[in-house]
């Protein structure tokens, strides 16, 4: 899979929204090649990758509650149902993580859009709206100046890169 691929159909089934593939790939067989149709780049191309098993949360799983940043910075988050930190240096080694750049996820609410993007403590946003972020501030802004009724995300889950799509 390359980064900007979007999963069309997964053994034969079509997936129109984000929530139909966790189902379907939870349906299927660990170890077992899957056929798959992604658009890239505008085309159908057809892959066949090896179902592998989903890791465990990461170390942010029972993350503590923190009171940074600002109140102000964290309602664009919270809209989305989720909670959000600066992801620095300090804060990666802490928490052993690779990457030392971006905005941490320390807490998704059950039901809320975060929730049924399938994001988790842990996963780091990199872009919004293809959108660099680098502090919850950048992830703010970008939020208040996305035009449609929902926001694309790029996150990073171990070493994975995943888009998600949140709607309020």
């Amino acid at each position: 899979f390359e980064p900007e691929d979007v999963i069309v159909e997964y053994e034969g089934k079509p997936v129109r929204e984000l929530s139909d593939l966790p189902r379907l790939v939870a349906g299927s067989e660990v170890g077992k090649r899957v056929d798959v149709v992604v658009l890239r780049k505008g085309k159908r191309k057809e892959l066949r990758p090896r179902i592998a098993r989903l890791e465990e949360a990461g170390p942010m799983a029972a993350a503590p509650q923190s009171s940074e940043p600002a109140p102000a910075h964290q309602d664009a988050a919270r809209k989305f149902g989720m909670e959000l930190k600066t992801l620095t240096p300090e804060l990666a080694r802490r928490e052993g993580l690779t990457r030392s750049e971006g905005v941490l996820i320390t807490r998704v609410m059950p039901q809320s859009p975060a929730a049924q993007a399938a994001l988790a403590p842990g996963d780091i946003i990199i872009e919004v709206e293809h959108e660099r972020v680098r502090s919850v501030e950048d992830f703010a802004t970008q939020s208040r100046n996305a035009r449609e009724e929902r926001l694309l995300l790029r996150v990073v889950r171990g070493d994975r890169y995943l888009f998600a799509v949140l709607r309020p």
